[in-house]
């Protein structure tokens, strides 16, 4: 919000919904207590539980996303090989579920790269330079049609039980 708009509704309050009014004072309090939890170093733990592979550490991390806390570089530099094995194993799976529901190639050169990704695997480091070699790989069959529809199927596939990753 403006400075200008600031001024006109201090100077101007009759012209300020009740609902306006009310959402402001709300966010103040908001803001106030997270100032007050950052400065006291006010935290709380919690146990969170889950099967494997169910989002335990997504949510946390959204939650850092979300509540303000950065990643800094060294956190960034961790969740890269976690991003890239991640990318790789799922299209793995796309592409294993391509195979099982025999499924035609739009462009056939990418049985090449199906075997390549077939060929990937877990649970391994994969560092940017190891990546980066599947890379022509996963753009080619992403853009595919077979595997486009195999993700649209995603769903009632249940793809994540097809193969042991």
């Amino acid at each position: 919000m403006s400075d200008r708009q600031r001024l006109f509704e201090v100077c101007c309050s009759c012209c300020i919904s009740e609902e306006k009014l009310r959402s402001r004072e709300i966010d103040k309090r908001i803001a106030e207590e997270n100032r007050y939890r950052r400065c006291c170093g006010q935290t709380s733990n919690n146990l969170l539980l889950g099967a494997p592979g169910s989002g335990k550490s997504t949510f946390l991390e959204q939650a850092n996303i979300l509540f303000g806390k950065d990643f800094n570089n060294d956190e960034l530099r961790e969740f890269r090989p976690i991003i890239y094995g991640d990318i790789l194993l799922r299209m793995k799976v796309l592409a294993y579920a391509r195979r099982k529901l025999k499924l035609e190639w739009q462009d056939p050169s990418n049985q090449q790269h199906e075997d390549n990704i077939l060929n990937f695997r877990a649970p391994q480091h994969i560092d940017t330079e190891k990546f980066i070699s599947y890379l022509e790989s996963i753009k080619s069959l992403w853009a595919d049609k077979a595997i486009q529809d195999v993700y649209a199927g995603r769903v009632g596939l249940q793809l994540d039980s097809w193969m042991p990753l």
